[in-house]
Formats: structure tokens, C-alpha cells, sequence
């Protein structure tokens, strides 16, 4: 009975990770297209570096979310 909740944890705690790893990875896609719209209506390139580099730390996180 205790491997057996021990499995079920287990298996929550993977299903945990891997809607974060998806969370993580759509909010950094949104923040990669966002910045594109915000270039191309505002030509500010310090502000599209910044969501750029955010977007890119996001997604770095969500590839080692194991």
C-alpha cells in the first residue's frame, strides 16, 4: 500500500513538472511574439532586448525543468 502511494506521489510530482515545463515554455513563446509586435510598432530596441532576454531566460529554465 506505501509503494503504491509513493507511485502515485510520484507520478504527481512528474505531472507537476511538466505543466510548469509547458507553462514556462507558452509564456515564453507569448514573450517572443510579443516582442516582434512591439518592434515593429514602437522601433524600440532596448525595450524588445529586454522581453527578448526574459523570454530567453524562461525558456532556458524550461528546458532543464527535468
Amino acid at each position: 500500500m506505501q509503494q503504491f502511494a509513493m507511485l502515485r506521489k510520484g507520478k504527481r510530482d512528474e505531472m507537476k513538472k511538466s505543466t510548469l515545463k509547458l507553462g514556462m515554455t507558452i509564456a515564453a513563446v507569448a514573450l517572443f511574439v510579443y516582442a516582434l509586435v512591439d518592434m515593429f510598432l514602437y522601433h524600440d530596441n532596448r525595450r524588445m532586448a529586454l522581453i527578448v532576454f526574459v523570454a530567453l531566460l524562461l525558456g532556458y529554465y524550461a528546458a532543464k525543468v527535468k
